[in-house]
């Protein structure tokens, strides 16, 4: 009896190594899941559709081609006006037609039983026939034409082989919110065969990890389909039966589970306009928030590089760690080296380390829609009877203890499985790095009330993501002058009536 195929997708290839082997099983077998709202694929489904109309004749694309369709809402019509833009920008003045290339479904290739599926944005041949694959940036990611170190090229390329038919193929791909843009000519004699072997390397790679599908705990949680049932979060309870597809209102944009992080909750009670644009429907940020976030991620990454070497608190290894990294960021070293200094002065060395940039899941499946909640804590000790855990901050407090932070709380819940597990009290600090910080927060220890407090706080917080349907801004100066989405929000503090452009439809 022939095995069911397997399905692979550049996603699932090009995590293999570090992905859960439960969700490689649940994905190579197709096996159904919850349903998920994928938000981030409404401007990109959109502007494909509109660059196909754009060549359904021989000729380049125009400005014109690109107005905004009326389903999508205000802020991520911006982003289609500037992608648009981006388009024409960098494939302008070249003549072209779309091609069929029934990319929409996924290919099934018998000889190796094995479905590939992921994205075919565009296919177009010019008036030599010569064909070019273009593949869409969108969200600020690594851009890489070559089928060899990108598994989206790779997928892409062997799919259209068949429609190719031996004709000359140039691969791009750009990114249409920035100028960055990367090409590669596939000469079919020569790459073919290599590129046909390196997907079945692939391939064996998630077979092999499939094989063995323990769950693993962690950030990849929080886009998985197939929490329902699994052992990894059967704490959280039996979810009640999933709802009809004929109850499933159009302007929906959660699905079937909630998903949360610290980051999300705070910015939920900030302003639910703005956790609507970054944590639903994942729109980059189109204005430039608080200064230092550069600053920020190196500091951060600098000290996950200390402790991985137990270092710690070494002068010589930090002033060189500071001095080799921080140009690269436009970041000055001198100030790079104090935010090392003040957590070493901080840091419990000599305790046993738990974890540095430790990934926490927690879910609850008391009602629909789901919960899932995950977060990543920067660095977790255990000494003297505590799981002291850390995160560190570049900025000022905001709070003068962290039992007021939604943050800090959020953090806390994720942490306690853990600290129950390993027997010990848990203690969360945020070390405020910052040279202008003069003391951190008071730091959080919660008890069983706290806990439980928190539980019935985000299980409501869950239901009401899951009914909300309004999604005002909270129009408030303080917190609009640093919201990445001011210049594209109808309702931002400073903005004038009317000013606004597009209608909102959802």
């Amino acid at each position: 009896m022939t095995p069911a195929p397997a399905k692979v997708t550049p996603w699932s290839l090009e995590v293999a190594e570090r992905a859960c082997p439960r969700w490689l099983a649940c994905e190579i077998d197709e096996r159904p899941g919850t349903r998920t709202a994928f938000n981030r694929w409404r401007i990109r489904n959109a502007l494909v559709a509109r660059a196909n109309a754009a060549h359904s004749q021989l000729r380049a694309p125009r400005a014109e081609d690109f107005a905004p369709p009326s389903n999508l809402l205000p802020e991520e019509s911006a982003v289609f006006r500037e992608a648009g833009a981006g388009y024409v920008r960098h494939f302008g003045g070249r003549d072209v037609r779309a091609v069929a290339h029934g990319g929409a479904r996924a290919d099934y290739w018998p000889k190796r039983n094995l479905t590939v599926g992921g994205a075919i944005d565009l296919t177009v041949e010019d008036g030599d026939g010569d064909l070019e694959l273009r593949q869409l940036e969108l969200w600020g990611g690594h851009v890489c034409a070559d089928p060899a170190r990108s598994a989206k090229a790779l997928c892409a390329v062997l799919r259209l082989a068949r429609v190719a038919s031996g004709r000359r193929l140039r691969v791009r791909h750009v990114d249409l919110l920035g100028d960055d843009a990367d090409e590669w000519e596939i000469d079919w004699d020569r790459d073919l065969p290599g590129l046909a072997a390196l997907l079945d390397e692939r391939v064996a790679v998630v077979r092999d990890r499939a094989r063995s599908p323990s769950p693993r705990i962690g950030q990849g949680c929080a886009l998985c389909r197939h929490a329902e049932d699994c052992p990894a979060h059967r704490s959280a309870g039996t979810p009640p039966p999933p709802t009809g597809l004929d109850d499933v209102r159009a302007d929906d944009l959660v699905g079937d589970i909630v998903r949360l992080s610290p980051t999300a909750v705070e910015s939920w009670y900030r302003c639910r306009r703005a956790f609507r644009a970054r944590h639903l429907l994942s729109l980059p940020g189109r204005d430039a928030g608080p200064g230092g976030a550069n600053e920020g991620l190196l500091v951060h990454r600098l000290l996950h590089r200390l402790h991985q070497e137990e270092r710690c608190g070494d002068a010589l290894r930090m002033a060189d760690l500071a001095e080799s990294h921080s140009g690269g960021e436009g970041v000055d070293p001198a100030r790079t080296l104090g935010f090392l200094d003040r957590h070493a002065r901080r840091c419990p060395r000599g305790a046993a380390s738990v974890g540095h940039e430790r990934e926490l899941a927690r879910a609850w499946f008391g009602a629909r829609p789901l919960l899932m909640v995950t977060g990543t804590i920067d660095a977790i000790w255990s000494h003297g009877g505590l799981l002291d855990a850390r995160d560190y901050k570049c900025g000022m407090p905001q709070v003068a203890s962290l039992r007021e932070s939604a943050e800090a709380r959020v953090q806390a819940w994720l942490l306690a499985p853990l600290a129950d597990e390993l027997g010990l009290q848990l203690r969360l600090r945020h070390e405020h790095l910052s040279p202008d910080a003069t003391d951190d927060p008071d730091p959080f220890e919660p008890d069983s009330e706290d806990l439980e407090e928190i539980t019935s706080e985000l299980t409501g917080l869950g239901v009401a993501v899951g009914a909300e349907r309004e999604w005002r801004g909270v129009s408030a100066e303080s917190v609009c002058r640093t919201c990445s989405y001011r210049s594209v929000c109808p309702d931002v503090a400073s903005r004038r009536a009317g000013e606004m452009a597009g209608p909102e439809v959802l």
